[in-house]
Parts: structure tokens; C-alpha cells; sequence
């Protein structure tokens, strides 16, 4: 029985140390891509996640900071980074060079529409061909 619990506090153990490193590099790493604009979402849901674990299991008297973490997270969980974020030139560069597959021979280029600053239906650029080429 001895060398059972042994084990068992290995583990537990292992576990409390890959925890501690998990939590100590998504506190540093999530906030940075925030703060980017890269992979906003996503970054927001793990930090809500682990606010909400802290909040739960370790400090369960601190909810007013955490709603507050919270209700900061919620809307970049929601509706991402906005026109500034990485993410948003990322995906206007992807769009770009999708449909400019999709017609070897016009020329295209990215043009700003006016929209609202995230606005949901996606980045506010559209794809404009130039008057003249070929396939127009």
C-alpha cells in the first residue's frame, strides 16, 4: 500500500508541476498575443478559461476581480481584434491571395472600405481588379 500512495503522489506531484509551467507560460504568453493582435480569440478564451480556474478552485473570494478580468475578456472572445489586430491583415492578406488565384490574369490589389471597427462580417477590404484586365 506504501508504494501504491508513493506512486499516486508521484503523479500528483508531476501534475502540479506541469500545471504550475502551463499557468506560468500562458500568464506571459497569452497577454503579449493580445496585445499583438494575433490569435485574439483564442488567446482571450485561454485566459478566460484560466480566470475562471482561479477563480473556481484557488481564489473563490476574488470574484469582483475576476468579473472584471471577465467582462474585459468577453468582448475579444466575441468579436476579435478589430481593424488593428494582426489577425484582421492576416486575413485580408489571405483573401487577397485566394482570389487572386482564382484569375491568373488580372492584376488586384487590396482597397479600404469604410465599415465599422469590427464589424463581423469580416475585414473591411475588398478585392478591387483593376479596369482593363484580362477576365474582367
Amino acid at each position: 500500500m506504501k508504494a501504491f500512495r508513493a506512486v499516486l503522489a508521484a503523479i500528483a506531484l508531476a501534475g502540479s508541476v506541469f500545471a504550475a509551467h502551463a499557468a506560468t507560460y500562458s500568464e506571459h504568453l497569452f497577454p503579449i498575443l493580445l496585445v499583438m493582435g494575433l490569435f485574439t480569440r483564442f488567446s482571450a478564451l485561454a485566459l478566460f478559461g484560466m480566470t475562471a480556474v482561479i477563480e473556481i478552485f484557488v481564489y473563490p473570494d476574488a470574484w469582483p476581480t475576476h468579473l472584471s478580468w471577465a467582462g474585459l475578456l468577453l468582448p475579444l472572445i466575441a468579436r476579435g481584434g478589430g481593424d488593428l489586430s494582426l489577425d484582421h491583415v492576416a486575413l485580408a492578406l489571405a483573401h487577397l491571395r485566394h482570389v487572386g488565384r482564382d484569375r491568373a490574369g488580372d492584376r488586384a490589389e487590396l482597397r479600404r472600405v469604410p465599415g465599422q471597427i469590427g464589424d463581423a462580417r469580416g475585414p473591411d477590404f475588398v478585392l478591387a481588379r483593376h479596369a482593363g484586365d484580362v477576365g474582367a
